[in-house]
């Protein structure tokens, strides 16, 4: 996805609201803006918007001495969602459907985007989890799905947001054991996971999870590591969470299911699918090799 117009004020905005996280001060602030707004306005705008967001985000770890400026923030979205996680597990375990209950409630954790907006709340995240069952998932089946999870040799699970980690645990229970590899970023960006974050949410352990090598919030592949570039490589279905990973892998020729929440105009165009909408969208690549039917839009 390239970076449209309608991307700058959000990029403007995460780096305001980063510095405001790390307690700079606001004449320092100013200075970085100046950076930030140099950069932007330099920058290949042909990339996509997670990829020129890094610039911002060095600038608040250098100027704060802080690594990680919104570990704070994480921590509370895996506490949150650890605490509802036992009656999120009743719930799909009891469902006429557990893999299309454990889907849906995955995918609606993306809300948890400290990227796409400020805050989330402790209400709009049991509401977005509410809600999960209710309104339409838009793209293919969960039926289709679940038959190419069962076909799928090599499955790489490509994590998103802290504690979004924490509801994956739901679908990755569902995915067949020993044939998953699960990935997060390689470095603290925004409030996407690392490796820190998924032991927190308690997937190491659990499953195969490996860092993709990378800093940036999505997949990009160039700069990601060897190994990571291998296991992708071996995917014969990769399994995409949230909208950065969206952002920066869907032109990508690789068999991939995008499970995300669609948060701005620039990804509404780009998918086909209107704000606000809950997404399970097979890659073309993916359609192609499977004979997938037209999505359901």
């Amino acid at each position: 996805m390239e970076t449209h117009l309608q991307c700058f004020p959000c990029l403007v905005r995460q780096f305001v609201d980063m510095a405001e996280r790390a307690h700079i001060d606001e004449e320092t602030s100013r200075r970085l803006l100046r950076e930030v707004l140099n950069s932007l306005a330099t920058a290949d705008h042909s990339m996509p918007p997670p990829i020129l967001t890094r610039v911002a985000f060095d600038l608040v770890v250098a100027a704060s001495g802080n690594p990680d400026p919104l570990a704070a923030e994480k921590r509370w979205a895996n506490d949150l969602v650890l605490s509802l996680l036992p009656n999120l597990e009743k719930q799909v375990a009891e469902a006429a459907d557990p893999f299309d209950a454990a889907v849906r409630l995955s995918v609606a954790g993306n809300v948890v985007d400290l990227g796409a907006k400020r805050n989330v709340s402790r209400e709009e995240v049991v509401r977005a989890l509410e809600e999960a069952t209710e309104v339409p998932l838009r793209g293919l089946e969960t039926k289709a799905f679940a038959k190419l999870v069962s076909e799928a040799e090599r499955i790489l699970f490509l994590t998103d947001n802290a504690g979004e980690v924490v509801l994956d645990r739901l679908l990755l229970d569902r995915l067949p054991p020993g044939r998953i590899t699960v990935a997060v970023r390689g470095a603290p960006t925004i409030n996407d996971a690392t490796m820190e974050d998924a032991d927190h949410a308690g997937l190491v352990g659990r499953y195969p999870v490996i860092d993709n090598g990378a800093p940036y919030a999505g997949t990009h592949v160039p700069s990601c590591s060897p190994e990571f570039r291998r296991v992708l490589d071996e995917a014969d279905l990769i399994i995409a969470k949230g909208q950065g990973n969206y952002e920066t892998l869907n032109t990508e020729q690789r068999p991939i299911m995008f499970l995300f929440k669609v948060k701005c105009e620039g990804v509404s165009r780009l998918s086909g699918l209107p704000v606000g909408s809950l997404a399970c969208l097979p890659s073309e690549t993916l359609s192609a090799q499977k004979n997938l039917e037209a999505v359901q839009k």
